[in-house]
């Protein structure tokens, strides 16, 4: 009989709405469609995208998200996972949380590769988070990263340097010692209408996640 594989599990911590696609109710599904165990860990619970003229329920309180992840520690979970993957979080202390269970997991098990989105604003709407949550992130959250998936206003924001191009993304990356940066929303310079395809700097990570999984 041959070996049983396992299955990469992936512990997802980022919002969660009823209708629309963000978050983990974006993410959640094309993992699992690619056979990867998913673990989701909500942030929020919303009726849809706050970008609509109207927007139900709340974010989580941090203690119930911070009870969540206990639940997955006494599970072994995160002793098992490939990736934690974090997104939108919404109050300062559910990123000291997550903070938290990150180290703990990285403890636990030295292979696991941690993929921080920062999520703070963007460049049309500003910051829609508050500022204790910005220097939580800067502190931290992404200290912990193995790559961060900002897009360039968040890039800009955490390393303090201007973000127009993708020269800009590399410059970013060596001021905030991250091992890799995927951004989005990064211009071409003096062409407004497309985006900056820079080279693989992920190639690393998902060459680890490769061989982990």
């Amino acid at each position: 009989m041959p070996p049983t594989l396992s299955l990469p599990l992936v512990i997802s911590i980022q919002s969660q709405v009823s209708f629309g696609h963000v978050g983990n109710s974006a993410a959640a599904y094309p993992m699992r469609a690619c056979g990867v165990e998913v673990v989701e860990v909500p942030t929020t619970l919303l009726s849809n995208h706050p970008h609509y003229p109207t927007t139900r329920g709340r974010v989580l309180e941090s203690e119930l998200v911070a009870d969540l992840l206990t639940g997955i520690v006494e599970r072994g979970l995160h002793e098992r996972a490939s990736v934690i993957v974090s997104g939108f979080l919404g109050r300062v202390e559910t990123a000291w949380a997550v903070a938290e269970f990150v180290g703990r997991a990285k403890s636990a098990n030295p292979r696991l590769v941690y993929a921080c989105d920062p999520v703070m604003g963007d460049a049309d709407l500003g910051f829609f988070t508050e500022e204790p949550l910005h220097n939580a992130f800067s502190q931290d959250v992404v200290p912990l990263a193995d790559v961060i998936l900002p897009n360039a206003f968040e890039l800009s924001a955490l390393s303090g340097l201007a973000v127009a191009g993708r020269e800009d993304v590399a410059r970013a990356r060596e001021s905030l010692r991250c091992p890799a940066v995927v951004a989005t929303s990064v211009p071409v310079a003096n062409r407004p209408d497309l985006l900056s395809r820079p080279g693989r700097p992920e190639a690393a990570i998902l060459a680890k996640l490769k061989n982990e999984c």
